[in-house]
């Protein structure tokens, strides 16, 4: 049995599940719409099969009605047949998924042993590069923790088009351990937005999240 926790916080539905199964036994715990299973069968991807199932099987644990996962034309999921927002992230090892009835939900989760210092000007501005730097140079982590709150923004907010680095920024902020919380902001066409945001670490994996009115 693989590790699953489903947790209420702040209204939302908080659901994580430990991918160590293979396509095949993922498969026969969950069950699918013929369309489902059509689209299943396009992928060829073992890991991509892994996380597609596991974010089902997940959903199933969680959720007592039936439900369809779609997605919009931007790509954004949506878990028909429920009344809940839903927002989906996968790690090579977990499936994380985030559910609320009344507000847009964004979550991330990314394996942090590999090293992005090369493609973080890409997504970070000068002054958060400059957060992140240390004596012995840039924090990983601290450059993935950007990074995660950044997606996790990016999925809740309902605007197209937005720089990373511009209108999604990180105010420094002190990590207290291996979960808390910290703001971002959003700059948007309505001004500036402040966003409460969550993080934990898992293992070699750090999960943030939060929620969008």
């Amino acid at each position: 049995m693989p590790l699953f926790t489903a947790e209420n916080i702040d209204d939302s539905l908080l659901g994580l599940w430990e991918i160590t199964e293979t396509p095949k036994e993922l498969r026969q715990m969950v069950s699918l719409t013929p369309a489902e299973e059509k689209e299943f069968r396009t992928f060829t991807n073992s890991r991509r099969q892994r996380e597609w199932l596991a974010t089902r099987a997940l959903l199933q644990k969680m959720l007592e009605e039936s439900f369809e996962i779609c997605h919009l034309m931007d790509g954004k999921p949506v878990l028909e047949n429920t009344p809940y927002h839903i927002s989906i992230s996968h790690s090579t090892e977990y499936a994380a998924v985030l559910l609320h009835k009344k507000m847009q939900t964004g979550i991330d989760i990314e394996n942090v042993s590999r090293s992005i210092d090369k493609v973080a000007p890409r997504f970070l501005s000068a002054e958060e590069l400059q957060n992140c730097l240390t004596n012995d140079g840039y924090s990983n982590i601290r450059l993935f923790m950007h990074w995660c709150a950044k997606e996790a923004i990016f999925k809740m907010i309902p605007h197209q088009g937005v720089e990373f680095s511009t209108q999604i920024q990180i105010p420094a902020f002190e990590m207290t351990g291996s979960n808390g919380s910290f703001t971002g902001l959003f700059r948007g066409i309505f001004g500036t937005e402040h966003i409460d945001l969550n993080y934990r670490f898992i293992e070699d994996n750090l999960m943030v999240w939060g929620l969008y009115e």
